[in-house]
């Protein structure tokens, strides 16, 4: 993964075609996959019964949520965020806009996919790059523009019930396992890591429990103490940094986020655009998506590729 990365780095600053072609690809590739969500989800409204399976497993009880080929719509919506990010850096590499009506499909697909994270991550770059310019007024402007978008879109999909549902589901564990102790929106998640994952962290704070073992260790009775096992399915915690801190340890999780914010603080002072683009990996990853995720590190990618692209080696400069 991330050598990967690196290579992709690497070859992106030394072949602007190779750039010029990954932003394309990752555009028109996400442009599809919003089409497809929108599609499913009308299909769904109009017929109210399953597509099949093999086309996205969209049923009755996900809440209608568009989620394009994801599992859920949270990490869809996300994904939908990068896919924004990448336009404007194509922009930057291609000379090419957005376009209005590729930026409504992007919309209407985020807005279906019911994402909190999708829509707090979007409000965050958002914020850091108007907080980015020089004028005020500007910053002033869009502050208030992104937190009234939030607020009515946050009240519009009743975001402030969802919230509520998972504190009270994390502060009575013990009666909503007896309540409904059969489902996994309880016994495993993001409600069940809140408790398993502390434990995790005050057990290992240095080595953590190993890379990519939550699923096999989070049913250890010292770690559940008193919530039910979990066997039919593969848990994940889905609650970010934290996850990899029990997995890892702090330590380490420490200087991976030194790493993922390095992009941002080398381009910060050169392109706002580029500098934002590079801060959506660990605004992706404080969001739950998981560091495995191969697309933020490829975003990651191409930020440096824009910023790196068209900069003279120090060299050059000098020769120059």
């Amino acid at each position: 993964m991330i050598c990967g990365f690196l290579w992709l780095t690497n070859a992106f600053v030394k072949h602007y075609n190779l750039l010029k072609l990954a932003v394309n690809t990752y555009w028109w590739t996400g442009i599809v996959s919003c089409l497809y969500a929108i599609a499913c989800y009308a299909f769904l409204r109009l017929h109210g019964f399953e597509t099949p399976e093999v086309f996205g497993a969209y049923n009755l009880d996900d809440y209608m949520r568009a989620r394009g080929f994801f599992n859920e719509g949270g990490p869809f919506g996300v994904y939908i965020v990068s896919v924004f990010v990448v336009g404007v850096v194509r922009r930057s590499v291609t000379g090419r806009r957005l376009g209005v009506t590729w930026s409504t499909v992007l919309c209407i697909a985020l807005v279906l996919s019911g994402s909190k994270a999708g829509f707090v991550a979007a409000a965050l770059l958002i914020l850091v790059w108007a907080f980015s310019g020089t004028s005020i007024r500007t910053r002033i402007s869009y502050a208030v523009l992104t937190g009234a978008l939030l607020v009515g879109v946050g009240m519009w999909l009743n975001f402030e019930a969802q919230l509520y549902g998972y504190l009270y589901s994390y502060l009575n564990i013990e009666d909503e396992i007896a309540a409904r102790g059969g489902d996994y929106h309880v016994i495993a998640g993001r409600v069940s890591a809140l408790h398993i994952v502390p434990k995790m962290i005050t057990t290992h704070p240095l080595t953590g429990i190993g890379f990519g073992n939550y699923p096999l260790m989070r049913n250890d009775p010292d770690y559940l103490d008193g919530l039910p096992a979990v066997t039919e399915v593969e848990d994940l915690p889905g609650l970010g940094i934290p996850s990899v801190a029990a997995e890892i340890g702090l330590p380490a999780t420490l200087w991976l986020i030194v790493l993922l914010l390095s992009p941002y603080w080398r381009s910060r002072k050169k392109d706002s655009i580029v500098a934002v683009a590079a801060l959506f990996q660990p605004v992706a990853h404080i969001f739950s998506v998981q560091i495995t995720f191969f697309y933020p590190w490829f975003v990651t990618a191409c930020a440096l590729g824009a910023l790196f692209c068209f900069t003279p080696p120090p060299t050059e400069r000098i020769n120059s």
